[in-house]
């Protein structure tokens, strides 16, 4: 028995529709991050049929999209029709194939994004940290020094006034 976590039509995290010839079609979220699809029970994406391996893909999501890679399954994936080696980027609405496994790839943010490029609007996903301007730290050397000179004065005087000067 598989088991997947309810995906609601109003969503806005990537997921991977399953289509089945006359059964409903099953959705499957996915994490940012790792999302292994296999038999395997623990796999974010378990799809327990013959034409899956244990552990047969792992796709990365990311905020700027997502990747697929065959974790040397006996059937292999099938990405857009072209049979897959290595790391291979995914577009929104990519279908997949592992096997007679039919998925297809939503991913709203990528969806979002290429809606914009085509529009001829750049956009930026992810935030990167700029460094400040490069100022020398402030030296504590001449305050410190400032301080001591200060004190042996001070001290000098009250030895003069203490000692009858």
């Amino acid at each position: 028995m598989t088991s997947f976590r309810a995906v609601t039509a109003f969503d806005v995290r990537p997921f991977l529709r399953q289509r089945s010839d006359g059964a409903p079609d099953r959705l499957f979220p996915l994490i940012v991050g790792d999302n292994l699809i296999g038999r395997e029970p623990s796999a974010e994406v378990c799809i327990d049929l013959p034409d899956v391996s244990r552990r047969h893909a792992m796709i990365r999501v990311t905020p700027e999209g997502a990747t697929v890679e065959d974790l040397e399954s006996k059937n292999g994936v099938v990405v857009d029709g072209q049979a897959i080696r290595g790391v291979t980027r995914l577009r929104h609405g990519a279908s997949l194939a592992l096997g007679d496994v039919k998925l297809e790839l939503h991913h709203p943010g990528l969806q979002v994004a290429e809606a914009l490029a085509r529009a001829g609007e750049i956009t930026v996903t992810r935030a990167t940290r700029r460094e400040p301007p490069s100022t020398p730290a402030p030296s504590i050397r001449w305050p410190l020094l400032a301080t001591i000179v200060f004190a042996v004065v001070v001290a000098a005087l009250l030895w003069g006034v203490a000692s009858g000067g």
